[in-house]
């Protein structure tokens, strides 16, 4: 990840399917899925991964904010496509494998952002990456520390 003088912060992270523990029990078909209402490249690599793997899917939620969705995925209505690096509280990444979902790949995260403009969560993740960029310069991905996201066994 760089961080440029623009506050803008860039980083390659994998991408993950994302929702509460208990909605792991529940994941059935169509997938349910929560999205930004505008175009995403997050929901479009999804959305073309299970059309791929002719997984069926629905979207039941969408949002115009990253706020909209956490809250969505926190109220068990869907899971959502965001980048692995960080998923605030009361969320976590699901294996692909271990739910029958599609693996994802990597995607490159640009975020531009103004600091009195941004909600809680949104300053709790890009300070997260600020903090990893001075432990981890080369931008890749902790592999075993506390700035490792919580993940389904």
């Amino acid at each position: 990840m760089t961080r440029g003088a623009n506050d803008q912060a860039r980083r390659v992270d994998k991408l993950a399917w994302i929702a509460t523990p208990k909605f792991v029990e529940r994941i059935g078909r169509p997938v349910p899925l929560v999205v930004f209402s505008q175009p995403c490249r997050f929901k479009q690599r999804a959305l073309e991964m299970l059309n791929q793997a002719q997984i069926p899917w629905e979207i039941v939620f969408k949002s115009p904010s990253l706020s909209g969705l956490w809250a969505a995925a926190r109220a068990n209505i869907g899971l959502t496509v965001r980048s692995s690096y960080w998923v605030p509280s009361r969320l976590m990444i699901l294996d692909p494998m271990q739910i029958g979902l599609p693996d994802l790949g990597d995607t490159e995260v640009d975020i531009h952002y103004f600091e009195d403009a941004l909600t809680p969560d949104l300053l709790e993740m890009i300070k997260h990456m600020e903090r990893s960029i001075l432990l981890h310069p080369t931008g890749l991905n902790p592999k075993a520390n506390d700035f490792e996201p919580e993940r389904v066994a």
